[in-house]
């Protein structure tokens, strides 16, 4: 994970400013986030199968880690009484 500080003015700035407004992100970083990934997915530089690959990686990672708990639908569905 990097930090990075950006400085926008003009249209970037009006146009992150209005996604923010109208409630498409919580953040501005929320926001850049998902402009890179849209513009790499654009560009051919990410595809849905590489980021859901990662995801699962990490996730297992946490499983294997104890810090994920892995519960069964039915359970879920006893539980909440459907």
């Amino acid at each position: 994970m990097s930090d990075v500080l950006v400085r926008l003015r003009g249209a970037p700035e009006i146009v992150l400013e209005r996604l923010i407004e109208k409630g498409f992100f919580e953040s501005k970083s929320d926001a850049i986030r998902m402009g890179l990934i849209l513009l790499g997915k654009e560009l051919g530089l990410l595809d849905e199968e590489e980021l859901v690959g990662r995801k699962l990686e990490k996730l297992e990672k946490r499983r294997k880690k104890g810090k994920l708990k892995v519960v069964d639908w039915r359970e879920i569905k006893k539980n909440e009484g459907l």
